[in-house]
């Protein structure tokens, strides 16, 4: 099964401070949830993109596959960098 979800925030990079929009996918495989996210500025122009698997053991028992998955989508999105700056400033699903 698949699902989506939308992003909005506002990044900066190269002392540049900007809006962007985003997706993240969301993928049940056999024993896991694969995601992949991808950020893009006003332009159309990718600003960062990634993808992971979160096994099923990871996820707490009793919690939903698919919000335990968000969750750690959302938290990965606001913690990446680029060398050392975190490059995301405000974070939301649309």
């Amino acid at each position: 099964m698949e699902r989506q979800i939308q992003i909005l925030g506002t990044y900066q990079l190269d002392n540049k401070t900007d809006s962007f929009t985003g997706t993240v996918t969301f993928n049940e495989r056999e024993n896991s949830i694969y995601y992949s996210w991808r950020l893009v500025d006003k332009e159309g122009k990718s600003i960062a993109e990634k993808s992971l698997n979160v096994a099923f053991q990871e996820i707490p028992e009793g919690q939903d596959r698919f919000e335990f998955s968000k969750k750690h989508a959302i938290e990965g999105i606001r913690r990446y960098r680029i060398g050392r700056e975190e490059i995301i400033i405000e974070l939301s699903e649309s």
